[in-house]
């Protein structure tokens, strides 16, 4: 499909003019297609006066505004906490996470389903920044997956 590419050229365009920006702008800017991440280290009420900047963009582009809660704020399908001076990346579900993937009595070829788990434990172990993290979420989706019915 084209939009995500269209969306990606003309968002590369709307952040040239963030080079502009000579005070409050966000110390991280990353984007996946049209999700931006942004870390600052300025006062809540800078933050609101830099997104005031960016919503007069262009008027077809909106952006909200979330901020974390419990030094923790969910982006894409990673929790980044942080905590002292460091990020730390786990896994986000959200609430409405069922648990349910591809059952293992289910008509399927079997290499579907070990595809499965290796894409399930490869997630873990690219978004989890910590050992615990990992063993916590590698414990978690053994469960899930024994729910599933895999062996």
């Amino acid at each position: 499909p084209l939009a995500p590419i269209i969306a990606d050229l003309w968002m590369q365009k709307m952040e040239q003019k963030l080079n502009r920006f000579s005070t409050n702008k966000p110390t991280i800017w990353m984007r996946y297609v049209d999700d931006v991440f942004c870390l600052f280290t300025l006062p809540k009420s800078k933050i609101s006066d830099f997104h005031s900047r960016i919503q007069k963009w262009h008027k077809n582009l909106s952006f909200t505004v979330e901020f974390e809660n419990e030094n923790s704020i969910a982006f894409l399908d990673v929790l980044v906490t942080r905590v002292e001076d460091q990020l730390v990346t786990s896994l986000y579900r959200k609430p409405t996470h069922t648990g349910l993937y591809m059952l293992w009595d289910s008509c399927q070829n079997r290499k579907y389903k070990l595809g499965l788990i290796r894409t399930l434990v490869m997630r873990i172990y690219r978004i989890c920044s910590t050992d615990g993290g990992i063993k916590s979420e590698v414990s978690s989706l053994r469960r899930t997956l024994e729910m599933n019915g895999y062996p």
